[in-house]
């Protein structure tokens, strides 16, 4: 059961016994507050004389089970939000009444998982309100959808309702489980609370296959993406300098292979490391390292009057700091519409000449150690094979992408 509850907290459990009706003598071992029901065996089924010879009961009634299911995820959910069961109820018959604006974009999104359903798994993160616009999506490349919402309307002892929250959501719930823990192990790891938006639930809120998170975020907040392509790349520095003073400030020389870590923060495998020499794979480097956001793109950065703070910590964890800096600098090749991605680019010399090195700047006082910018490098060209598979990027630009890994395994198998 522990485990059950560790690996899929979301997964509502009942315990179906014939003690329940039988024998009483062992319901004193079990729990409520280990399972989410516990209920008569004979609900659904009838043995033999001597406990054997399961069958579905004659007088199975498949209305009342469904009901019994769906009693289970709303206890599921009450338990992971810290709410009575009753007010489950009653988000969840709310949500019959709730305006739901969408534009196109997240229209076609939330079409694919019906509309109602859809409607219900948001009504159950509270948000309060009568009517929720969502106009903004972001494909997430990890099967999560990431989107802004306004949440309108008037209650009788608060007055007008006007709140905004950044949403994630989808099937891939395992993906919202494992941010939602990774955001509260960053407290504990010492990250300042400024660096991170507060979680409206501690859990992911879960219903019929959904997903969702939300997060607080302010009217006239923008992602680091919205950022750069309306005031420039160079808007972005004095944020960063913020962002890495909390970071990496206990940053200390570590050996790596840069092998394992291509695997591990890139998902840079056998079907793609081709492109770069055994030699630069297999050979050990020393790199400065340090508590690493894991997965810090633009979208991944939002800003409030000039004070950045940090969404998505799921993959942080000890790791070389160059890998959080290729990571940016393949984002902003790929997305920001001044500078767009070119092989030439991909040198720390050649990045100097651009207008990305104020950025590479605000990184390079914690590069202290020999092979930082060379595992720099090398991680560029991990992370620029993964973009192929993003959905967000255009064809034409992953045109360009291929030919340049095509070049690059020509000069690898050469070497």
């Amino acid at each position: 059961m522990s485990t059950m509850r560790r690996l899929a907290p979301w997964i509502p459990v009942a315990c179906l016994t014939r003690h329940i009706s039988g024998q009483i003598s062992l319901i004193g071992h079990l729990s409520a507050s280990d399972f989410d029901g516990i209920y008569p065996k004979e609900i659904i089924a009838i043995t033999n004389e001597i406990g054997q010879d399961f069958r579905t009961h004659p007088e199975f009634n498949q209305q009342r089970w469904r009901k019994i299911l769906q009693d289970l995820r709303i206890k599921r959910v009450a338990s992971l939000t810290g709410r009575s069961v009753v007010e489950i109820w009653e988000l969840l018959n709310s949500s019959k009444h709730i305006k739901l604006t969408l534009s196109e974009r997240v229209k076609d999104a939330v079409e694919k998982f019906g509309v109602e359903r859809f409607k219900e798994g948001i009504s159950l993160l509270g948000l309060g309100g009568s009517e929720i616009s969502i106009d903004e999506i972001i494909s997430g490349f990890s099967g999560v959808l990431v989107g802004k919402a306004g949440v309108y309307g008037y209650n009788d002892s608060r007055g007008p309702i006007r709140s905004y929250w950044l949403l994630k959501w989808g099937e891939h719930i395992i993906k919202l489980v494992e941010e939602s823990q990774a955001h509260r192990r960053m407290f504990q790891r010492g990250i300042e609370r400024s660096l991170q938006i507060p979680q409206l639930h501690p859990n992911v809120v879960c219903w019929e296959g959904l997903g969702f998170i939300a997060y607080g975020f302010e009217e006239k907040a923008k992602t680091a993406l919205e950022l750069i392509n309306s005031q420039g790349v160079q808007s972005l520095v004095p944020l960063l300098n913020k962002i890495n003073i909390c970071l990496y400030a206990d940053s200390r020389k570590i050996p790596v292979l840069p092998q394992e870590q291509l695997m591990k923060w890139c998902k840079f495998d056998n079907r793609n490391r081709k492109i770069l020499s055994d030699d630069l794979m297999t050979h050990p480097l020393e790199v400065t390292g340090a508590l690493i956001h894991g997965d810090f793109h633009l979208r991944n950065i939002l800003i409030k009057e000039n004070s950045p703070t940090l969404i998505d910590f799921a993959k942080s964890d000890l790791g070389p700091i160059s890998i959080d800096l290729a990571k940016l600098i393949i984002d902003i090749l790929v997305f920001l519409k001044e500078i767009q991605f070119k092989s030439d680019l991909m040198k720390w010399e050649s990045l100097m000449s651009t207008p990305l090195s104020g950025i590479l700047g605000t990184f390079e006082r914690y590069l202290n150690a020999p092979d930082d910018k060379k595992f720099f490098e090398i991680a560029l060209w991990a992370y620029i094979s993964a973009y192929l598979n993003y959905p967000d990027v255009a064809q034409e630009l992953k045109l360009v992408i291929e030919e340049a890994l095509k070049k690059l395994h020509v000069t690898a198998s050469q070497k």
